[in-house]
């Protein structure tokens, strides 16, 4: 459905400021998602523009929509403490100058005073959440910053007229909060489709100089303790050597690299474990058309307590390769409805290595799916599906709005 054919049904432009208070050179998944749902949002007949940091260099790739940097100079704690002050000034000359709607905002921390001008100035705000700022800090060793952000939130939360979390768990976490359980949505990460689809296995390989006679278990991610990539090396030393024949591939660059190469010797895995630098993300797509089985191995509780929404299950999936995630993490319904694999229990190698074990038994079955699966995440988890659900928020929002405007 195009955004021409929504719009005739009685829903009617907004005009919409995303705020990001990152890099927006930065390659991650927290800018895809942000970039992605901005030019779906655009494409779906919003006006859509961005408010970013400055920082130098700019980038220089076309986002698709307009972008406003405010002058903070290089990369820094100062540019960033800088940005927040700055964006206090900027956001009202933004809304009166652009007549806004709304304001989307990933990554401010004094969110409570934003919401104070946007409802003086007649704007709805809305805030992504990622995940809990104060617990994140806390894993990092930083527990007086993660106190200041936890006294912070108490207004943020109470203070927003709505949140969009990407998983169920967060939305549940700041229903405990305090947030308004009427003003709490969960929707998840997408796929970029386009990017993301089936192809040619054998092609893939070749390109990557990649073996053609085994089957590739793969991972592509940042090389973090928290992604639980010893658990995926523990299970692999249970599997059978060569019935069939396997080869692990970890895509990425981390501070465990080392530690992984090291338990892949010490397990006697050798050659059957290849760690493979990080790759441009125009190469993650061909990298997994090349995989038979896609392991997201994270057993870190504090990781899992608020739900999972990784980037690379969604475009996993979209190149409809199967992808073993932790019992933890809330995408069993999602799998179980598509008779996929599928999870595993969270922390046990043993039963990881049964999974692997099953679903490389299964793949002549489940290549023969994978443009099936595709299509089902084009159509209910790409980003432009995931456009039309925040969509869908914000009109009820802007709508609610204009209600007791009017009463």
């Amino acid at each position: 459905m195009n955004a021409s054919t929504e719009l005739d049904r009685g829903k009617v432009p907004m005009r919409i400021l995303m705020v990001w208070s990152e890099n927006l050179n930065k390659v991650g998944a927290g800018r895809t998602h942000f970039v992605h749902l901005a030019q779906q949002l655009a494409a779906r007949g919003h006006q859509v523009r961005i408010l970013a940091p400055g920082y130098r260099p700019r980038t220089t790739e076309p986002l698709g929509v307009p972008v406003t940097y405010l002058p903070v100079g290089r990369r820094s704690i100062f540019a960033f403490l800088l940005f927040h002050l700055l964006v206090l000034p900027a956001l009202p000359w933004l809304i009166l100058r652009y007549r806004l709607q709304v304001v989307y905002n990933r990554g401010l921390f004094h969110s409570f005073l934003v919401q104070a001008m946007c409802r003086l100035l007649g704007a709805v705000f809305v805030v992504e959440i990622n995940g809990i700022g104060d617990e994140e800090l806390r894993t990092r060793d930083q527990p007086r910053l993660a106190d200041l952000v936890h006294f912070l939130d108490n207004y943020n939360l109470r203070w927003a007229s709505g949140f969009i979390c990407v998983a169920q768990k967060l939305r549940e976490e700041l229903i405990r909060r305090g947030a308004n359980p009427d003003h709490v949505w969960a929707i998840h990460n997408g796929a970029a489709v386009e990017m993301f689809f089936p192809g040619d296995a054998a092609e893939a390989r070749r390109q990557l100089n990649l073996p053609t006679d085994v089957h590739l278990i793969g991972f592509i991610g940042t090389l973090a303790p928290w992604q639980g990539l010893d658990l995926l090396l523990d299970a692999c030393a249970l599997l059978p050597k060569d019935s069939p024949p396997w080869q692990v591939i970890i895509v990425g660059n981390g501070e465990v690299r080392d530690a992984l190469a090291a338990q892949s010797a010490r397990l006697g895995l050798g050659d059957r474990v290849r760690l493979i630098p990080a790759v441009p993300h125009k190469q993650v797509p061909l990298y997994l058309q090349a995989m038979d089985l896609v392991v997201i191995p994270i057993h870190d509780q504090r990781k899992l307590r608020y739900g999972f929404s990784a980037l690379k299950f969604w475009e996993s999936l979209a190149v409809g390769l199967p992808v073993l995630v932790p019992d933890a993490c809330e995408h069993g319904g999602v799998l179980g409805q598509w008779n996929w694999p599928g999870e595993f229990k969270t922390g046990d190698a043993a039963d990881l290595a049964a999974h692997i074990q099953n679903t490389l038994s299964r793949l002549p079955e489940l290549r023969a799916r994978r443009q099936e699966i595709h299509q089902i995440v084009s159509d209910e988890h790409s980003w432009a599906a995931v456009a039309r659900q925040v969509e869908e928020v914000l009109l009820h929002l802007t709508a609610g709005k204009k209600s007791k405007e009017a009463s």
